[in-house]
């Protein structure tokens, strides 16, 4: 869908001239849209909540049910067969194909919406409101971008605030405002651009699935000596982790005020928890006063969370690639330092204590009920099945590029979202016109 750029777009009015429309476009309450658009509201384009389920539906009715949980960003995510006579209470919207739904119970202002896909005998939770096309007035999918589009956000907000219980009625549901083309033709050249670029955004998503699949792999075969690189055959030996370095501690005697503000830097938890390679931008200051004594985080240090609430992320490893100034670590985690005349790749050790014979390894030996802990006494007696250093590096090279592409297709597909949010803001308003979407006088 080609984009018509003899229509110009309306400049922003200056602080000078706020009153200042441009040429062809008119103000309404939902902000600047062609002169020949016009303002409608939900319940002039939908049926809202058309049908429902009567209590006098047969008990051993059998449907498909869709709850609030089981839809999240426009997807849905699943959906249960139930039977009439042990169905949840809020089983009672009856939905059809092309039918929109939206949440109206907003935790947090968040929305669940979903373009419904046809499933046989569909029925959803009354925390949803069904909106149904009215034939010739709207397109499900241009009334279902509209619901993610900021004025329509902003209504909404509108409508929740001061309340207790975050949530939008029916009634105020068939009063939220749209802009709409004049003809419906139009409204289906916006959504078909929209979905494009959805598509391929699902597209990236599906690429990052089946790459993080082909690592978690890799990571399952190379760090188990089950599938060697080329050029190595010698074999794997056991080796206790005291053997290859030694422990220190995070920071201590430090309270809430020495922290968020200072000239050093310190290596917060979720840092390590989330990184195999520490981040510099998650750093955070803290106030480190001159001859206190407090352990450095180095370069090749390996950095472990020491406690977590579940025994599967306990001491996962996030390793030091450079030198820092004035870095330290917190006190919920702990570092280790390879000895000098030992030839370890520390970046493939915090592969290792991330994969699966790592997780294997601490699940074990993690102590706790509702939080779990090990010392560091416990971590230095680990004897762990190892390559040798040519191999740990190449090991960790390897996956370090598999970590390298994942992270360019997430960059490229977040880049695509913000694409799609600005092409929102302009087609749904009209201050952009597709070529052949735009109606002839």
């Amino acid at each position: 869908m080609g984009i018509n750029t003899n229509t110009a777009s309306p400049s922003v009015p200056t602080a000078a001239d706020q009153s200042a429309v441009p040429s062809g476009y008119q103000r309404t309450e939902v902000g600047l849209i062609p002169e020949e658009w016009d303002v409608k509201t939900i319940d002039e384009l939908v049926h809202v909540d058309p049908e429902n389920l009567p209590s006098s539906t047969p008990a051993d009715y059998r449907f498909n049910y869709i709850s609030l949980e089981q839809v999240d960003t426009g997807r849905l995510l699943s959906w249960t067969e139930e039977r009439f006579d042990t169905a949840p209470s809020r089983a009672r919207r009856v939905l059809r194909h092309d039918d929109v739904l939206m949440s109206t119970v907003r935790p947090n202002l968040m929305a669940h919406l979903h373009y419904a896909s046809q499933i046989p005998n569909a029925v959803c939770s009354t925390g949803f409101a069904v909106l149904r096309s009215q034939p010739g007035r709207a397109i499900p999918s241009y009334i279902f971008a509209h619901l993610y589009a900021y004025g329509v956000n902003k209504q909404i907000e509108q409508t929740l605030a001061g309340s207790n219980y975050p949530a939008i009625n029916g009634r105020d549901v068939k009063k939220i405002r749209i802009p709409c083309p004049p003809t419906t033709h139009e409204q289906s050249a916006i959504a078909e651009a929209l979905s494009d670029v959805d598509r391929l955004i699902g597209a990236l998503e599906k690429l990052i699935a089946k790459k993080r699949a082909i690592k978690q792999a890799a990571m399952q075969q190379l760090l188990t000596g089950k599938t060697r690189l080329p050029g190595f055959t010698d074999s794997w030996t056991n080796k206790s982790l005291g053997s290859c370095g030694s422990t220190y501690g995070g920071i201590t005697g430090k309270n809430k005020p020495d922290f968020g503000h200072g000239a050093a830097r310190y290596v917060t938890f979720l840092n390590v928890l989330e990184n195999a390679v520490i981040q510099q931008s998650l750093f955070d200051n803290v106030d480190i006063r001159p001859g206190e004594s407090q352990n450095r985080v180095l370069r090749g240090d390996l950095l472990f969370n020491g406690t977590s609430e579940t025994p599967g992320d306990l001491a996962l490893g996030a390793c030091v690639d450079q030198e820092y100034d004035d870095l330290y670590l917190n006190s919920f985690c702990f570092g280790f330092r390879f000895h000098k005349d030992a030839y370890h790749d520390p970046l493939f050790f915090a592969y290792f204590f991330r994969g699966p014979t790592g997780r294997e390894i601490m699940s074990a030996l993690a102590q706790g009920a509702t939080r779990y802990n090990m010392s560091k006494r416990q971590f230095l007696n680990l004897d762990c099945e190892l390559p040798e250093g040519d191999e740990q590096r190449e090991i960790a090279r390897t996956l370090s590029d598999m970590d390298t592409e994942i992270a360019a297709l997430e960059q490229r597909r977040d880049k695509t979202q913000k694409i799609k949010q600005g092409m929102m803001q302009q087609l749904l308003t009209g201050r952009v016109r597709l070529a052949g979407g735009e109606a002839t006088a």
